[in-house]
Protein backbone atom coordinates (compact mmCIF):
# COMPACT_ATOMS: atom_id res chain seq x y z
CA UNK A 1 0.00 0.00 0.00
CA UNK A 2 1.34 3.04 -0.44
CA UNK A 3 2.52 5.32 2.24
CA UNK A 4 0.45 8.77 2.62
CA UNK A 5 2.69 11.28 4.72
CA UNK A 6 -0.53 12.61 6.68
CA UNK A 7 -1.30 9.72 8.15
CA UNK A 8 0.95 10.73 11.53
CA UNK A 9 -0.76 13.74 11.20
CA UNK A 10 -4.48 12.38 11.73
CA UNK A 11 -3.36 9.65 13.95
CA UNK A 12 -2.26 12.63 16.57
CA UNK A 13 -5.37 14.46 15.96
CA UNK A 14 -7.13 11.22 17.71
CA UNK A 15 -4.24 10.36 20.54
CA UNK A 16 -2.51 13.62 21.22
CA UNK A 17 -4.58 16.56 21.96
CA UNK A 18 -5.09 18.36 24.78
CA UNK A 19 -8.47 20.56 25.91
CA UNK A 20 -8.11 24.43 24.71
CA UNK A 21 -10.06 26.86 23.33
CA UNK A 22 -10.40 27.07 19.44
CA UNK A 23 -11.23 28.55 16.15
CA UNK A 24 -13.45 31.88 16.21
CA UNK A 25 -16.13 31.74 18.69
CA UNK A 26 -18.79 33.08 16.00
CA UNK A 27 -18.41 29.50 14.07
CA UNK A 28 -18.79 27.10 16.97
CA UNK A 29 -21.56 29.22 19.15
CA UNK A 30 -24.85 27.24 19.58
CA UNK A 31 -23.37 23.75 18.42
CA UNK A 32 -22.80 20.71 20.02
CA UNK A 33 -18.98 20.40 19.01
CA UNK A 34 -15.77 19.16 21.48
CA UNK A 35 -12.77 20.83 20.35
CA UNK A 36 -9.60 20.14 21.04
CA UNK A 37 -5.72 21.39 20.26
CA UNK A 38 -2.74 19.17 19.20
CA UNK A 39 0.14 20.20 21.72
CA UNK A 40 3.30 21.55 19.57
CA UNK A 41 4.02 22.47 15.89
CA UNK A 42 3.95 20.34 12.81
CA UNK A 43 6.00 21.61 9.89
CA UNK A 44 5.50 20.34 6.27
CA UNK A 45 7.00 21.41 3.29
CA UNK A 46 8.75 23.68 5.15
CA UNK A 47 5.82 25.20 6.67
CA UNK A 48 4.83 25.64 10.47
CA UNK A 49 1.66 24.76 11.20
CA UNK A 50 -1.12 24.37 14.47
CA UNK A 51 -3.45 22.31 13.95
CA UNK A 52 -7.05 22.31 15.91
CA UNK A 53 -9.65 19.49 16.05
CA UNK A 54 -13.52 19.52 16.34
CA UNK A 55 -15.78 16.57 16.81
CA UNK A 56 -19.22 16.08 17.45
CA UNK A 57 -22.79 15.73 15.34
CA UNK A 58 -22.43 19.63 14.85
CA UNK A 59 -19.44 19.09 12.58
CA UNK A 60 -21.04 19.99 8.78
CA UNK A 61 -22.92 23.00 10.58
CA UNK A 62 -19.23 24.21 11.58
CA UNK A 63 -18.25 23.37 8.15
CA UNK A 64 -20.69 25.36 6.71
CA UNK A 65 -19.67 28.21 9.27
CA UNK A 66 -16.46 28.47 8.16
CA UNK A 67 -16.87 28.06 4.45
CA UNK A 68 -19.34 30.91 4.32
CA UNK A 69 -16.75 33.06 6.77
CA UNK A 70 -14.07 32.47 4.11
CA UNK A 71 -16.28 33.08 1.43
CA UNK A 72 -17.72 36.88 2.52
CA UNK A 73 -13.65 37.42 3.50
CA UNK A 74 -11.76 36.26 0.68
CA UNK A 75 -14.59 35.98 -2.01
CA UNK A 76 -15.17 32.42 -3.92
CA UNK A 77 -12.03 33.04 -6.24
CA UNK A 78 -10.08 32.84 -2.78
CA UNK A 79 -11.36 29.40 -2.21
CA UNK A 80 -9.81 26.70 -3.31
CA UNK A 81 -11.91 23.08 -2.57
CA UNK A 82 -11.07 19.41 -2.57
CA UNK A 83 -12.38 15.64 -2.01
CA UNK A 84 -10.27 13.04 -1.00
CA UNK A 85 -11.88 10.01 -0.14
CA UNK A 86 -14.41 11.12 2.56
CA UNK A 87 -12.39 14.34 3.56
CA UNK A 88 -13.77 17.41 2.49
CA UNK A 89 -11.14 19.96 2.08
CA UNK A 90 -11.34 23.64 1.85
CA UNK A 91 -8.24 26.08 1.96
CA UNK A 92 -7.24 29.66 1.59
CA UNK A 93 -4.92 32.34 2.19
CA UNK A 94 -5.77 35.98 3.63
CA UNK A 95 -3.94 38.37 5.06
CA UNK A 96 -0.76 36.57 4.74
CA UNK A 97 -2.13 33.48 6.47
CA UNK A 98 -2.61 29.98 4.84
CA UNK A 99 -6.01 28.37 6.45
CA UNK A 100 -7.14 24.74 5.52
CA UNK A 101 -10.74 23.07 7.26
CA UNK A 102 -10.65 19.66 6.30
CA UNK A 103 -13.98 17.25 7.62
CA UNK A 104 -15.64 13.87 6.97
CA UNK A 105 -19.53 13.39 7.89
CA UNK A 106 -19.46 9.91 7.13
CA UNK A 107 -17.73 7.94 10.05
CA UNK A 108 -19.04 7.18 13.69
CA UNK A 109 -17.44 10.47 15.28
CA UNK A 110 -17.81 13.44 12.58
CA UNK A 111 -14.71 15.75 13.00
CA UNK A 112 -13.19 18.19 11.13
CA UNK A 113 -9.40 19.71 11.59
CA UNK A 114 -8.53 23.34 10.89
CA UNK A 115 -4.95 24.64 10.39
CA UNK A 116 -3.54 28.05 10.28
CA UNK A 117 -0.21 29.41 9.74
CA UNK A 118 1.38 32.70 9.20
CA UNK A 119 3.40 32.89 5.87
CA UNK A 120 5.55 35.46 6.97
CA UNK A 121 7.16 33.70 9.54
CA UNK A 122 8.53 30.31 8.60
CA UNK A 123 11.79 28.64 9.28
CA UNK A 124 14.70 27.84 7.36
CA UNK A 125 14.22 24.35 6.02
CA UNK A 126 16.08 21.53 8.01
CA UNK A 127 18.44 20.17 6.87
CA UNK A 128 18.59 16.39 5.95
CA UNK A 129 20.38 13.75 7.91
CA UNK A 130 23.03 12.06 6.47
CA UNK A 131 21.58 8.17 6.12
CA UNK A 132 19.01 9.40 3.55
CA UNK A 133 20.26 7.05 1.16
CA UNK A 134 20.69 7.87 -2.87
CA UNK A 135 19.23 4.84 -4.08
CA UNK A 136 15.80 6.51 -3.02
CA UNK A 137 13.58 9.86 -4.23
CA UNK A 138 12.89 11.14 -0.78
CA UNK A 139 9.66 13.72 -0.20
CA UNK A 140 10.23 17.10 1.42
CA UNK A 141 10.24 16.23 5.64
CA UNK A 142 7.52 16.52 8.04
CA UNK A 143 8.73 17.96 11.17
CA UNK A 144 6.99 19.25 13.91
CA UNK A 145 6.73 18.76 18.05
CA UNK A 146 4.69 17.34 21.31
CA UNK A 147 5.47 18.26 24.89
CA UNK A 148 9.09 16.72 25.46
CA UNK A 149 9.81 15.23 22.25
CA UNK A 150 10.43 16.37 18.87
CA UNK A 151 9.91 14.58 15.60
CA UNK A 152 10.57 14.48 12.01
CA UNK A 153 9.61 11.91 9.04
CA UNK A 154 10.62 11.16 5.62
CA UNK A 155 9.33 9.63 2.82
CA UNK A 156 11.11 8.00 -0.25
CA UNK A 157 10.19 5.63 -3.02
CA UNK A 158 13.53 3.39 -4.19
CA UNK A 159 14.12 1.37 -7.32
CA UNK A 160 16.09 -1.65 -5.61
CA UNK A 161 13.69 -3.96 -3.61
CA UNK A 162 13.53 -4.21 0.12
CA UNK A 163 16.22 -6.25 1.33
CA UNK A 164 18.47 -4.44 -0.62
CA UNK A 165 17.30 -0.97 0.83
CA UNK A 166 16.98 -2.23 4.41
CA UNK A 167 20.92 -3.13 3.96
CA UNK A 168 21.61 -0.24 2.48
CA UNK A 169 19.58 1.80 4.90
CA UNK A 170 20.80 0.31 8.17
CA UNK A 171 24.53 0.68 6.80
CA UNK A 172 24.26 4.04 6.43
CA UNK A 173 22.70 4.61 9.69
CA UNK A 174 25.95 3.16 11.62
CA UNK A 175 28.04 5.08 9.68
CA UNK A 176 26.57 8.16 11.47
CA UNK A 177 26.57 6.90 15.44
CA UNK A 178 23.42 5.08 15.01
CA UNK A 179 22.47 1.29 16.39
CA UNK A 180 20.45 -0.39 14.44
CA UNK A 181 18.36 -3.44 15.03
CA UNK A 182 16.24 -5.41 11.86
CA UNK A 183 12.91 -5.96 12.30
CA UNK A 184 9.90 -8.05 9.99
CA UNK A 185 8.80 -4.60 8.99
CA UNK A 186 12.29 -2.52 8.31
CA UNK A 187 14.41 -1.43 11.41
CA UNK A 188 15.36 0.37 14.27
CA UNK A 189 17.85 2.53 15.69
CA UNK A 190 18.97 4.25 18.79
CA UNK A 191 21.64 6.97 19.44
CA UNK A 192 22.07 9.11 22.37
CA UNK A 193 18.47 10.12 23.39
CA UNK A 194 17.19 9.87 19.47
CA UNK A 195 15.20 6.64 18.33
CA UNK A 196 14.23 6.06 14.37
CA UNK A 197 12.18 3.20 13.05
CA UNK A 198 12.02 2.38 9.43
CA UNK A 199 9.18 1.19 7.46
CA UNK A 200 10.44 -0.59 4.15
CA UNK A 201 7.66 -2.20 1.96
CA UNK A 202 7.79 -3.31 -1.20
CA UNK A 203 5.68 -1.33 -4.13
CA UNK A 204 5.36 -0.26 -7.04
CA UNK A 205 6.74 2.77 -7.73
CA UNK A 206 5.03 6.09 -8.82
CA UNK A 207 8.05 7.04 -10.87
CA UNK A 208 8.83 4.89 -13.68
CA UNK A 209 12.43 2.63 -12.26
CA UNK A 210 14.75 1.32 -15.20
CA UNK A 211 14.97 -2.01 -15.20
CA UNK A 212 11.71 -3.05 -13.04
CA UNK A 213 8.46 -2.03 -12.13
CA UNK A 214 8.98 -3.04 -8.50
CA UNK A 215 10.47 -0.93 -6.08
CA UNK A 216 10.09 -0.02 -2.58
CA UNK A 217 8.80 2.85 -0.06
CA UNK A 218 10.52 3.54 2.92
CA UNK A 219 8.96 5.67 6.11
CA UNK A 220 11.42 7.05 8.51
CA UNK A 221 10.50 8.67 11.77
CA UNK A 222 13.08 9.94 13.79
CA UNK A 223 12.20 11.25 17.46
CA UNK A 224 14.52 13.35 19.66
CA UNK A 225 13.73 12.84 23.52
CA UNK A 226 13.30 16.00 26.08
CA UNK A 227 13.18 18.75 23.35
CA UNK A 228 11.69 22.03 24.39
CA UNK A 229 8.50 22.80 23.16
CA UNK A 230 6.16 25.83 23.62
Amino acid sequence: MPLNPLVPLLVCAGLCTTTSLAMEPRWTQGLRLSWEALPGETTFNGVSFRVQRATGPDVPVLASRIAADWQKESGSDGLKRMQQGEWSILSRIHDGRSEVAQWRKQSREAELLWSETDLRLQPQPPSSPRYLISACNWMRPITGSTPGVRYRQFTGYCSLRSAAIGNALGSALELDGWRTRKEPSGLVADRAGEHLKALITPERSPVRMRGTAEGTAVLVLETTDGAHTP
